[in-house]
C-alpha cells in the first residue's frame, strides 16, 4: 500500500493531497521508477475516496511525467529525471516566494521583515 495522508477537513482538495503525496512518494525513493500502482478503483476504496478523485490525480501526475499508464496493464512510476524534477520544484519555490515578496512589499514590510517572516516560519 501507498503511504498517502489525506485531510478532508483541508482546504486544499482531495485530488491535490494525492498528487502532492504520490510526488513526496516518488521523489523520496518510496516509490521506485517502473512499479506498479493500485489501480485507481483500488486506490479510491483504500483512501475512502472517490474514483473521480484518483482518476484526476493519476492524470495530473501523468501530464506533469511521474506516471505513465500502458493501456490493459496499468498506472506505474515514470522514468524519473531527479535533477528536472528538483529543478522544476524548485522553479515553483521561487515563484512562491517572488509572489510573497510582492505582497510584503505591496504593505511596506522591509527585507529584513520578510526575511524575519520567513524564518518564523521555517521553524514552525
Amino acid at each position: 500500500m501507498i503511504n498517502i495522508n489525506l485531510s478532508k477537513f483541508s482546504k486544499v482538495p482531495l485530488y491535490e493531497q494525492i498528487i502532492k503525496e504520490m510526488k513526496r512518494n516518488i521523489i523520496s525513493g518510496e516509490l521506485k521508477e517502473k512499479e506498479r500502482l493500485p489501480s485507481i478503483r483500488q486506490l479510491a476504496k483504500d483512501l475512502e475516496v472517490s474514483v473521480i478523485t484518483v482518476k484526476k490525480a493519476y492524470e495530473n501526475l501523468e501530464q506533469e511525467k511521474f506516471l505513465m499508464s500502458i493501456p490493459s496493464q496499468g498506472t506505474y512510476v515514470a522514468d524519473l529525471d531527479i535533477d528536472l524534477i528538483e529543478r522544476k520544484i524548485l522553479a515553483e519555490i521561487d515563484a512562491g516566494i517572488e509572489q510573497v515578496i510582492i505582497k510584503a512589499k505591496s504593505i511596506g514590510l522591509s527585507s529584513e521583515e520578510i526575511v524575519q517572516r520567513f524564518s518564523e516560519k521555517v521553524e514552525e
